[in-house]
């Protein structure tokens, strides 16, 4: 085009330390990934990918299973569980919850379903775990710290700042040395703790808390040796 210059260019490899110095290659990354992403795939402790039982209501309430966006259960200590769905088709249901005024329909997106109406497509459907994986060495201590006298939401606090200690213990360990870096943990919640305290498997094969942890000093049953 008329340069007596030739144009270069400058052709970097992709590594895990460039990917740290250039925003541009990990939103490239992240973009590339979400494309690959299949909806079928979705199996998040959150969420996962399956089939609601939609009934219509203007048709004696004839069943049609959907596929569906189907949400972790909010409920602990019962015996059957209840699920909101959102449909990927289908994003309006057709009997919409009413607003707070009771006259404008209020958010159409999701209906809450028992577990015989959800059908997750993968034979392990993470949303069913009592115990999120990053939870477990942590939760595996709750029934002792309740039987120590201590409540629930003070539990709750402690588990996540152990939680949080833990996180980024690892963070600042892999940060600068062209690793990963971990990704927070979501945090532990009362019903998290409520399911750890009324479970019957206190299994100590769950874990316990690392060298130096704060709350291992809560157990009188553990000893120094344990936390190693």
């Amino acid at each position: 085009f008329g340069r007596s210059v030739a144009q270069r260019l400058r052709v970097v490899d992709s590594t895990e330390q460039y990917k740290l110095k250039n925003n541009r290659l990990r939103q490239f990354e992240r973009e590339q990934k979400k494309l690959n992403e299949r909806l079928v795939e979705l199996n998040t402790p959150s969420k996962c990918f399956g089939y609601a039982k939609f009934q219509h209501p203007s048709d004696a309430s004839s069943a049609e299973w959907r596929p569906a966006i189907i949400d972790r259960s909010e409920q602990v200590g019962t015996s059957k569980r209840s699920y909101k769905v959102s449909y990927v088709f289908s994003k309006q249901i057709a009997n919409p919850a009413m607003s707070d005024d009771g006259l404008t329909p209020g958010p159409m997106y999701q209906e809450e379903l028992d577990e015989d109406s959800i059908l997750p497509v993968v034979s392990d459907p993470k949303i069913k775990d009592s115990i999120r994986g990053e939870h477990k060495e942590f939760l595996a201590r709750a029934k002792i710290l309740k039987d120590q006298g201590i409540s629930e939401s003070e539990i709750v606090r402690q588990l996540n700042a152990e939680l949080k200690k833990t996180w980024e213990k690892a963070r600042d360990s892999e940060d600068g040395d062209g690793a990963a870096l971990p990704t927070q943990p979501p945090t532990i919640t009362l019903a998290d703790v409520q399911e750890a305290i009324r479970s019957k498997d206190d299994d100590a094969t769950l874990g316990t808390f690392p060298a130096g942890s704060t709350l291992a000093t809560l157990s009188p049953t553990m000893s120094p040796a344990s936390t190693r």
